[in-house]
């Protein structure tokens, strides 16, 4: 005869567990009401992240911006100043100049043809004006002395005002006529002056220390344009950053910036772009670029350090400029992961002697992303606890 198992059934808990049970949840819900800022928190480690210690520290605090450009020797167009025709060329494609050596010169001839020919227009209109204004006086006389005639005869009130009328109308024409000209005799006189200028205006010279290029049909009888290049000086000496972000002095102002080339850091000068340059090349469709001439590499004594530097760089290479700003001296500053912020209040936790923790309330001041400015309530060497 088969008998069946039975299972063993679990024992259930007292009364007396269960009621002591209950009085304990009662007393933890009681106390979490009554939560006070001098209760200290123990702080945990969170899920999936790991609690470390770091120091304030006393440094200085920064922000840095990043700017990928390449290094490109240095170069200028070259341009006439006024319109013309290629008179002599004194160099020849790939010849080394100085700076403010002469190139080329303009024949100017024809603009002097032109000078003269302005003049003889403005003085024989200047002589013609006198010679109008005097007839033209003349007949304002007879007609004065006509009116006074007509009165000392005592002819009507009608023929006299038709006399002052005449008057009237020679005066009025007079006037205008001596406006007419004046207006004229001043354009003539700008244009004048603007050649007179140019005249003066026909040599070509090299903006900067280079190499020269420029097409083989610059020559002489060639007719160039005022501000259109014609050649191109290029000195692989001196060394440029170029960078496709815009910078000007107004960006910089106040930033420390200077650039990373190879394994080095290098001093840089901001070379600043016209106003007119930028605005042309934005009308254009073109984004203006910023370039920086290369001075030498960054806390080197001596001329014989950066000569020594400069040395290892050439056209080509890439080069990160790297601006600086928001610059706070002598910061006690801690790394951001370590600032709890709530209800408007940021604190951190600082470790005490033995292991204890302390939760504190500070005063946040500038960050840079990673690392934050502590005004108030932390001093330098305190250990805090970061979240990593």
């Amino acid at each position: 005869m088969n008998k069946k198992t039975e299972k063993s059934k679990p024992a259930l808990p007292s009364r007396a567990i269960v009621a002591g049970m209950l009085i304990i949840i009662i007393l933890i819900l009681a106390g979490c009401g009554k939560k006070t800022l001098e209760a200290v928190p123990e702080l945990f480690e969170p899920v999936d992240a790991a609690v470390d210690t770091e120091q304030a520290i006393r440094a200085e605090l920064f922000t840095t911006t990043l700017s990928e450009g390449q290094i490109i020797p240095e170069c200028a167009d070259i341009s006439p100043a006024v319109d013309g025709v290629i008179d002599e060329v004194l160099c020849y494609p790939g010849k080394r100049v100085e700076k403010d050596e002469l190139l080329f010169t303009l024949d100017q001839s024809g603009l002097v043809k032109k000078i003269e020919s302005l003049e003889d227009s403005i003085s024989q209109l200047e002589t013609n004006g006198d010679y109008d204004d005097r007839i033209a006086e003349i007949d304002i006389a007879i007609l004065q002395n006509d009116i006074d005639r007509l009165t000392a005869n005592g002819a009507g009130a009608s023929a006299i005002k038709a006399k002052q009328l005449d008057l009237e109308r020679a005066e009025l024409e007079l006037a205008e006529a001596k406006e007419l000209r004046e207006a004229a005799l001043s354009g003539l006189q700008a244009e004048l002056e603007q050649l007179m200028n140019d005249c003066g205006n026909n040599e070509i010279r090299s903006p900067l220390t280079g190499n020269v290029w420029f097409p083989a049909d610059i020559k002489t009888g060639c007719r160039v344009s005022a501000g259109a290049a014609i050649a191109r000086v290029m000195d692989p000496e001196s060394l440029i950053l170029e960078t496709d972000d815009f910078y000007n002095d107004t960006r910089l102002s106040g930033r420390r910036f200077y650039a990373k080339i190879l394994d080095g850091e290098y001093d840089v000068e901001l070379i600043p772009m016209s106003s007119e340059d930028t605005i042309a090349i934005m009308l254009s469709g073109g984004t203006p670029k910023s370039r920086f001439r290369i001075t030498g590499q960054r806390n080197q004594g001596g001329d014989g350090g950066n000569t020594a530097s400069m040395e290892k760089l050439g056209a080509g290479l890439y080069a990160v400029l790297i601006v600086e700003s928001g610059i706070v001296e002598d910061a006690v500053q801690i790394p951001l992961e370590a600032v709890y912020t709530t209800g408007g209040s940021s604190y951190v936790y600082v470790q005490q002697d033995g292991g204890a923790k302390e939760k504190r309330e500070i005063t946040a001041g500038r960050s840079n992303g990673i690392m934050i400015e502590v005004v108030d309530g932390l001093s330098e060497g305190e250990t805090i606890y970061v979240t990593n």
